[in-house]
């Protein structure tokens, strides 16, 4: 059976899966902490591909085995004259999964008989239960990613020890080092890779910041960037002949481009040309195209010292995004409202209609709807630990 590289397998399924080592291993594929798919036992990096289980046939033989061991059992307790009335066995249906719920009545001769229970529910509801019970995938595009909430005021309160410096960029640069942005962002276009297939409404919402420009430009600041490093390197000799020590591999200053540069290019050839045809709105390609490349470029490049200034137009996409699904937690779950012009608080309506207008007007200079965050923030003087305190104060004492 061949592997698969771009799609990923059925939820909580073990599948054999294809490690960068050649290693070839049984894993799953489960639900993250924030709902993102991951593997059980490896991280995404470290697997090239996965395929299915070929069917072990000893399980019909199994299965018959315990069935003709369940009928002795019975048979034996009869002629011991014992009162076999009160107990029964049920043979499930096949390919019922974990968590499902049967119903189960006694017939007029006292044998077990499974029955679907009535259905109450209309078209739209029973695909949308299905879809659910298929892959645990469950569309709400109410809650925001809240999490995202308690990040943003994690580094609005931050203090460095290291610099002296506080605020959303100190903590940015003390904890996230370069490479977290694309850790982040390879997670990012996975994700919006099962939406784009699966829930329009959260795609549309969600595809806004990280666009594949915002990809672009991020893989290219790193080839600019590692340009810089590898040329800031001291020259060694060799016989005579120049060298370099890259990442621990003596290169000849003549050879870096073939063995250092042109690797990197090549693998930013393949991400640019899918960024152009979903640009172009191109129905062959997708952010599954995206992902699979933006995969190979990640796994493929030199890891840069985490003090390396991050690209700008990922770093304006983050901000956007986190000042997004803040401020719409703000407005729909803490009471907060947008000012208007002449300092009186809009509506609940009125609010989240601004922010959207608010997305679509700085979109490419999210700084701005950073910015536009924090007034909204002072200007109802919401403090969020205090919050926090109001709503969980047992784990607050």
């Amino acid at each position: 059976m061949s592997w698969n590289y771009g799609n990923t397998p059925e939820l909580y399924k073990e599948v054999e899966i294809l490690l960068k080592n050649g290693t070839i291993v049984k894993d799953m594929m489960i639900k993250g902490k924030y709902g993102n798919y991951e593997w059980r036992n490896y991280t995404d990096r470290a697997v090239l591909g996965w395929r299915e289980i070929t069917e072990n046939k000893t399980n019909t033989k199994e299965n018959k085995t315990m069935k003709k061991s369940r009928e002795n059992r019975m048979e034996a307790l009869k002629a011991a004259n014992i009162e076999t009335g009160k107990y029964f066995s049920v043979t499930l249906p096949e390919g019922l999964k974990p968590g499902s719920t049967i119903n189960v009545t006694i017939s007029e001769d006292g044998s077990p008989v499974i029955v679907s229970p009535e259905k109450k529910r209309n078209s739209e509801e029973e695909s949308f239960l299905s879809q659910i019970y298929e892959d645990g995938y469950v569309r709400n595009t109410r809650l925001h990613r809240r999490w995202v909430m308690a990040q943003m005021f994690r580094m609005l309160n931050y203090k460095s020890y290291y610099t002296g410096k506080s605020g959303y960029d100190a903590y940015l640069n003390d904890h996230y080092g370069y490479q977290y942005q694309f850790e982040m962002m390879l997670e990012e276009i996975r994700v919006l890779a099962e939406l784009q297939d699966r829930d329009i409404k959260a795609f549309a919402e969600r595809s806004r910041f990280f666009i594949p420009d915002v990809v672009s430009a991020t893989c290219n600041d790193y080839i600019n960037k590692l340009e810089i490093y590898v040329n800031k390197l001291p020259v060694h000799k060799c016989k005579g002949v120049p060298y370099k020590k890259v990442f621990g591999r003596n290169i000849f200053v003549e050879d870096l481009n073939k063995y250092v540069y042109y690797p990197q290019k090549s693998n930013f050839a393949d991400v640019k040309r899918v960024v152009i045809n979903i640009r172009n709105h191109s129905m062959t390609f997708s952010y599954k195209d995206l992902y699979r490349v933006l995969r190979k470029f990640c796994a493929n490049m030199y890891k840069l010292p985490n003090e390396t200034p991050k690209c700008r137009e990922w770093k304006d996409a983050f901000k956007g995004e986190g000042s997004y699904y803040t401020l719409m937690n703000l407005i729909k779950f803490h009471g907060c409202r947008v000012p208007g012009v002449k300092g009186n608080m809009m509506s609940l309506n009125d609010s989240l209609a601004d922010v959207e207008s608010a997305v679509d007007c700085y979109r490419g200079v999210y700084y701005r709807l950073f910015a536009y965050m924090k007034r909204v923030i002072e200007a109802n003087n919401f403090d969020f630990n205090k919050r926090m305190k109001e709503l969980y104060p047992k784990k607050s004492v």
